[in-house]
């Protein structure tokens, strides 16, 4: 913690309670008054989660404006596991996450990058942002297929030419490993939901492959929840039950 100047968490609508507890985590959490409440929704591509996405490079080029760089965009249900700070290189103008595999959207649309992870290193990025930010308001004003962040984000990377700027390239498996943990590879997990009722956050740790039990449990702040995941995970290993996400459910029915 000692290498993070601040955190910022944007407010888009966050209750009483979130904002009480968010302050009392840490002191370098600052939360950043968006000017903008959006209603809340656990629904993935619903209008809120899209509005609240959309918000994301807003708020980020308003903080490089405020000359706060280098700065890092982490996706919410991404975990940090060891430090990272060595992939910063600030003699990049921006630093985009690229995918160790291109995944080809219903769409037809080629995801060779993911926005899960993006780092400014200078205020020149706020020439990206701005192209970003445009061609993500326009995806959705022409209703395209959600999500609209990283297509955006790619179709201005690949109409950068004109830019001039210096742009590095940094490897998924380390820094937004997809439900997967790569050992002595993976600084940060991508926890991504897998259905509607991941947003629980000992579902999403149910699908972390190879993660040791030692790295998981200590994410886990709520002792009933330490309690749950240590029961599931154990009689897993136990049982060698493959689909350990069920046992969780069942395990919480149970309760």
């Amino acid at each position: 913690m000692d290498k993070i100047d601040k955190i910022f968490i944007a407010d888009l609508g966050l209750q009483n309670e979130h904002l009480g507890f968010l302050n009392t985590i840490c002191d370098k959490i600052e939360i950043f008054d968006a000017k903008v409440k959006i209603g809340n929704s656990k629904k993935v591509f619903s209008s809120e989660w899209i509005d609240s996405v959309s918000q994301k490079t807003v708020i980020l080029r308003t903080l490089i404006e405020s000359n706060r760089v280098p700065i890092i965009m982490l996706d919410s249900d991404t975990v940090i596991i060891e430090d990272f700070s060595k992939v910063i290189e600030t003699k990049y103008d921006i630093q985009i996450c690229k995918r160790s595999t291109p995944m080809l959207r219903k769409d037809n649309f080629v995801l060779e990058h993911i926005a899960s992870f993006f780092i400014a290193n200078s205020s020149n990025a706020t020439i990206f942002l701005s192209d970003w930010i445009n061609r993500l308001e326009e995806r959705i004003k022409l209703n395209l297929m959600p999500p609209h962040e990283t297509p955006a984000m790619i179709e201005t990377l690949q109409n950068n030419t004109n830019n001039n700027l210096n742009i590095g390239f940094l490897d998924e498996n380390v820094v937004s490993c997809e439900n997967n943990y790569i050992k002595d590879v993976t600084k940060i997990i991508h926890a991504k939901s897998r259905n509607p009722r991941d947003h629980i956050s000992i579902y999403r740790f149910a699908n972390i492959k190879n993660l040791p039990y030692y790295k998981i449990i200590k994410l886990f702040n709520n002792g009933r929840e330490r309690i749950l995941f240590s029961l599931a995970f154990f009689l897993k290993r136990l049982f060698q039950v493959h689909d350990l996400k069920k046992m969780i459910k069942k395990t919480i029915l149970r309760k």
